[in-house]
């Protein structure tokens, strides 16, 4: 005869007993194992009406004595609970001492942090055991995370001061500055209703401020001076944080407002910046929150979600540009000009935003002060890259090859090595240029950057030969498209096809995007019937503009009736080449290699939070 074991009987007397505890309009029903959980609740209110409000629970039981406010689960059961469509909670029972324990689940993961265990500790406080009044708490709790959950989150706030029954200065002048605040706005209330508003409750507790969102989420601000001119400006970015925490936009941006129309500044970094950060939509409005908490003047966590948020914004940079250029030039006023590594940071950082923007000339001078202030910059080769491209778009091509060079020889990426030719070829010295492209080509670990560098290098012997027939000197016709056309044409009048690959090539390499001139270049090279010309310039073509240049050149095929096995071969070759193309588009020549929004930055985390 089957015999049912202690956990099972457990089990079922810890299920008895939480209904036991619920009231007897809410119905508790047990789900399927597959469910995953134990049991789903309904509230009903005392007519026996259905409020739609529904929680699930998580049953943990156990007979020993010592254990009842303690449990070990696995994080993947805690994060299944977290990802259900409803509220969940954990319910430890004991049976040795009759007590009932639970927790929300989204306290819990507040609890325990961030962790790569496989399990953890969950742990349940004297707070924490079911009473009598634990069911409206439960109710509570719902109804605002219902409120929370809503997609449209236009309800108002409602403010509420818990004086515990106290008549103190303090309590007075905490009630003073919420009266205030709620006068400034029509989205502040008094109700703590959560059919009608997101109720926040604020309250006293030694020489703190603290704010909560029911059992969900609270924040505890340290306060030297208990008065209403003191508090109101932290009440404010409290509100400003959650609303924004919880996406309640609209609450958020209005207390945002407020905080911006009254210049109000808070003594907690990270809450700061995280409203600047909300305020990033209006670049100006940011800005000057970030200056008035001097977000620039240290580099730490702050600092850098601020400067993130800014640089990553999808609104116009023309419309963000005074923004980050105020930033930078704020943190480089404000830090300690004996700290040459946190200095450097930020000239640098700048630099890099100055270039991306075009304002080259202020680019080199900060690169130059980076690099002033810590010469380890000379051995970073994104560094190099970057001076390389500034120098490369300032059309000071020689000193544009010496960076690159300098990269290059630290880490042999081989577009790095491509740039350096480019730069090379750009300044006249067409020799060095070939000499590098081979070096490239030599140790490029995959076929297509040796095709591009092997067939740049075949075009600076052209170019160099092209100079000597035609008795030129300098640099003016590289650039010069009018130059490469006019011999376009005259080679193909000539049916001289290097030549006239030769000449489209130099503008295309110009002009990546230019479809028909990299056909057209596609043409020339399968008529010098050089094998590895035609694959460089096909996978040069095909790496930058994919198959709509090939789609152009099938074309001109067609137009020559040519025969379906021999477009069948090319479709064939195109497809590989296709294949072989990245992800993400090659950084060629019109991005010699720079990463937009690339800053450096020194975290220096202050400790100083309470944050919950």
């Amino acid at each position: 005869m089957s015999q049912r074991t202690r956990s099972h009987r457990l089990e079922d007397i810890s299920i008895v007993e939480f209904q036991r505890l619920l009231p007897d309009e809410w119905v508790c029903r047990t789900k399927d194992k597959d469910y995953g959980v134990d049991l789903e609740v309904e509230i009903f209110d005392e007519d026996g009406r259905s409020t739609g409000l529904i929680f699930y629970v998580q049953m943990k039981a156990t007979d020993k004595k010592g254990q009842e406010r303690s449990v070990r689960m696995k994080i993947d059961r805690l994060s299944y609970l977290s990802s259900l469509d409803a509220p969940s909670i954990i319910v430890r029972y004991c049976a040795a001492t009759r007590t009932t324990h639970f927790i929300w689940i989204h306290n819990v993961f507040d609890q325990i942090g961030p962790t790569s265990s496989a399990s953890a500790t969950v742990r349940f406080s004297e707070a924490d055991t079911w009473s009598d009044e634990t069911p409206l708490k439960v109710l509570r709790t719902i109804k605002i995370l219902r409120t929370i959950r809503l997609g449209t989150r236009n309800l108002p706030l409602g403010l509420t001061v818990e004086d515990g029954g106290t008549t103190s200065s303090s309590v007075f002048e905490l009630k003073l500055a919420a009266s205030r605040l709620q006068r400034m706005s029509q989205m502040i209330g008094t109700s703590n209703d959560p059919d009608r508003c997101l109720p926040i409750a604020i309250h006293l507790k030694d020489n703190y401020l603290v704010a909560s969102i029911d059992a969900i989420a609270s924040i505890n601000w340290h306060i030297d001076e208990f008065s209403s001119e003191k508090i109101l400006p932290i009440l404010t970015y409290i509100l400003a944080y959650m609303t924004g925490r919880y996406e309640f936009h609209r609450q958020s941006s209005e207390l945002i407002r407020i905080i911006h129309a009254n210049q109000f500044t808070a003594n907690n970094r990270i809450i700061a910046g995280r409203i600047a950060q909300l305020a990033i939509n209006n670049p100006d409005t940011a800005a000057d929150i970030a200056r008035w908490n001097r977000i620039h003047a240290i580099q730490d966590e702050a600092y850098l979600t601020y400067l993130n948020a800014l640089l990553s914004s999808e609104i116009p940079m023309v419309k963000r540009e005074a923004a980050v250029t105020a930033f930078y030039t704020d943190a480089i006023s404000d830090h300690d000009p004996t700290n040459n590594q946190n200095l450097s940071t930020i000239c640098y950082s700048l630099a890099n935003f100055q270039m991306n923007n075009g304002r080259l000339g202020e680019a080199v001078s900060n690169y130059n002060r980076a690099r002033k202030l810590d010469e380890i910059y000379l051995q970073r080769t994104y560094f190099l890259n970057e001076v390389g491209a500034c120098c490369f778009w300032s059309r000071h091509f020689r000193s544009a090859s010496l960076f690159y060079s300098a990269s290059y020889n630290l880490s042999p990426n081989p577009q790095v090595g491509i740039c350096t030719g480019d730069a090379l070829l750009y300044s006249g010295d067409f020799i060095g240029a070939k000499s590098k492209f081979e070096d490239v080509a030599a140790r490029a670990p995959d076929e297509l950057n040796g095709a591009e560098a092997l067939t740049k290098a075949w075009l600076s012997s052209w170019l160099h030969d092209f100079y000597q027939r035609n008795n030129l000197v300098g640099t003016e016709c590289i650039s010069d498209r009018s130059t490469w056309i006019s011999e376009i044409d005259r080679a193909q009048s000539t049916g001289e096809y290097p030549n006239a690959l030769g000449a489209a090539l130099m503008e295309a390499f110009l002009c990546d995007d230019d479809i028909s001139l990299w056909a057209a270049a596609m043409s020339f090279a399968l008529k010098t019937k050089n094998s590895q010309l035609i694959l460089g310039t096909f996978s040069c073509a095909i790496w930058r503009n994919g198959y709509e240049v090939y789609a152009s050149f099938r074309r001109h095929l067609e137009r020559v009736a040519l025969p379906e096995e021999d477009l069948a071969y090319f479709d064939q070759y195109a497809t590989t080449l296709y294949e072989m193309r990245p992800a993400e588009k090659f950084q060629n020549v019109t991005k010699r290699l720079v990463s937009k929004n690339n800053f450096d930055c020194v975290v220096e985390i202050n400790p100083n939070e309470n944050i919950n």
